[in-house]
Parts: C-alpha cells; sequence; structure tokens
C-alpha cells in the first residue's frame, strides 16, 4: 500500500479532490436549477451537472469502504477506538449544526436560546450535514461488516443484492416499461433493507480496493464507457421528464442510481493505485472536510 509519510494514500487522496468537487457541484447545479427556467438551454446543463454530480457522495463513502474493508489484515474488534472515532463525528455534525443555527439567527436577528437547544436537539440540521452522522454509523458498523465480507466470494453475494435491490429498483422507477408496477412489486416483497442504501457503497469500496489489482485496464476501460453511456441516457431521460412535468425531476439525482454506481466504480478503478502526488488534488483532499463544512456559506453569497 503506497502511502506519504504522513500516512494518507495518495490515490485516494486523488478521488477525496474528485469527490469533494462534485458534492460542491451538487449545491452548485441545485442553486442553478432554481435560476433557470425549465427548459433553457441553462437548465438543461445544470440538470445534467447536477445528476454526475451525486457520484462524489458514493465516492466519499467508497473511500471509507477502502480504508475499512480493504486491509488485508484481520478485522480489528469494537474496541473504545471504535466508539471514539464514531463520537468524533457526532460531536462535529452537533457543533456545525448550532454554528448554522446561530448564523441563520443572525441573518434574521433574532436568537432564542430556548429555540435554538430545541433546534439543537430535534431540528433539522442544514442541508448538507447528513453525512456526518451516517460517517459514525460507518465507523460503527466497521468491525461487524469487516470479517462478513473479508472473503470475495461474501462481498460479490452483497454486491449483487446491493445492486438488484439497492439500485437497479431504485432505476426502474424511473422508467416506463411492460409490467413495471408487477415487476417492482414483486421485488418489494423481499426484505433486503440492510444491503440498500449507502452500506452497499462501503462494502463495494473495499472490495475494489482489494481487487485493483486483478482487474484489466481494458475492462476498467470498457466499465467507464458503460458509465458514460448510462450518464448520457439518464441526462436524457430526466431532462425530457422534467420538461413534460414542468418542474425539476429528481428521479436521477441521487447515488442511489445505475448510472453513479458505473462512473463511481469506473472512476474508482481508473484512479486508485495511480499513486505519483499531483500537489494541487492533495491540497483539495487535505481541506475536504473545511470545503465540506464550509462551502454552503460561500454558495450562499452567490445564490441568495
Amino acid at each position: 500500500m503506497n502511502e506519504q509519510g504522513n500516512g494518507r494514500i495518495i490515490s485516494l487522496d486523488k478521488i477525496r479532490a474528485l469527490a469533494i468537487v462534485l458534492v460542491v457541484l451538487v449545491h452548485v447545479s441545485a442553486g442553478g436549477l432554481e435560476a433557470c427556467a425549465v427548459g433553457t438551454p441553462g437548465f438543461a446543463i445544470f440538470q445534467c451537472i447536477n445528476i454526475m454530480a451525486f457520484t462524489g457522495v458514493s465516492l466519499f463513502v467508497m473511500i471509507s469502504g477502502a480504508l475499512r474493508l480493504g486491509r488485508d489484515s484481520e478485522p480489528a474488534p469494537v474496541s473504545e477506538r471504535t466508539l471514539r472515532g464514531a463520537a468524533k463525528f457526532i460531536l462535529l455534525y452537533f457543533v456545525w449544526k448550532g454554528v448554522y443555527l446561530i448564523i441563520d439567527s443572525l441573518r434574521d436577528r433574532v436568537f432564542d436560546p430556548k429555540q435554538f437547544l430545541l433546534d439543537l436537539i430535534g431540528g433539522r440540521a442544514h442541508y448538507h450535514l447528513w453525512y456526518l452522522p451516517l460517517a459514525a454509523l460507518l465507523v460503527l458498523v466497521t468491525p461487524i461488516l469487516a470479517p462478513a465480507v473479508r472473503e470475495i466470494k461474501n462481498s460479490i453475494l452483497f454486491l449483487v443484492i446491493f445492486f438488484i435491490f439497492g439500485i437497479l429498483m431504485p432505476t426502474m422507477k424511473c422508467f416506463d416499461f411492460p409490467f413495471k408496477y408487477l415487476f417492482l412489486d414483486f421485488l418489494s416483497q423481499f426484505e433486503f433493507s440492510f444491503f440498500t442504501g449507502y452500506i452497499g457503497y462501503f462494502v463495494l469500496g473495499g472490495f475494489l480496493y482489494r481487487m485493483k489489482d486483478r482487474i484489466k485496464y481494458k475492462h476498467k476501460m470498457l466499465l467507464f464507457l458503460a458509465a458514460d453511456l448510462s450518464y448520457i441516457i439518464a441526462c436524457f431521460a430526466g431532462v425530457k421528464r422534467s420538461v413534460s412535468d414542468g418542474l425539476f425531476y429528481d428521479g436521477f439525482s441521487t447515488p442511489l442510481a445505475f448510472h453513479t454506481l458505473l462512473l463511481s466504480s469506473s472512476l474508482f478503478l481508473l484512479i486508485i493505485g495511480r499513486e505519483r502526488e499531483v500537489k494541487p488534488l492533495s491540497v483539495i483532499a487535505k481541506a475536504s472536510l473545511g470545503i465540506y463544512l464550509l462551502h454552503p456559506l460561500v454558495l450562499s453569497l452567490f445564490f441568495k
């Protein structure tokens, strides 16, 4: 495993830099969609950017999977370090939830301490902070999940179920085809929620990290070409649906879509293992947490 002197894996830092740029583009494009009328070229461009940009979310989860599930060493059991790691993300969540609540109060020029505490405990956080509790969950689930997916066959079984119920089913809902609802009703009878959602990308990151040297470059490129084709189809279908409905259709703007899975996997495989440092990407990667926490404040200056 190629690491810098500070223990960072250079290729994962490259993916991290790409991921944070894409996450910022999610919110930039959302502001653009609000500013443009449906059916205009600007709206179509921002919708296509939005559809692509959710790849950044899945890439972040895959990076966590690579770091926590991609090691060949014996999985570590639950420890005080595990609990501290999860607590760090929970603390970070509430601190920044409080920061944004105070900023909103200052904008409104009204600060009620009682309401602040109620909102801090039970209110909704700023739209981008949801990832911090997820990060805590990934830390907690690692000692449970790592032994189960250590064997490649176990990972493949997990990922097949994830693909069918976590990716294929949500994507199929975006298209019309014969017996669509009969087929979806059939699949919905099975309870596989444990395998769906971001846990699937977590396992995928660990799996692809371990398989990176076994997958040939031509197969990685074929996957990338398939990802590009699926993205073009998603853009065309998404924009067409928005124009038809007269408002933004967000069915393809999600990490849990077929094109996002292919884009995330192909980009991850094409970058991972390339350990030559690119200084600007390293700088962005090291600043990624700060960019994640603060970029809504910067964007709010442009989209009021």
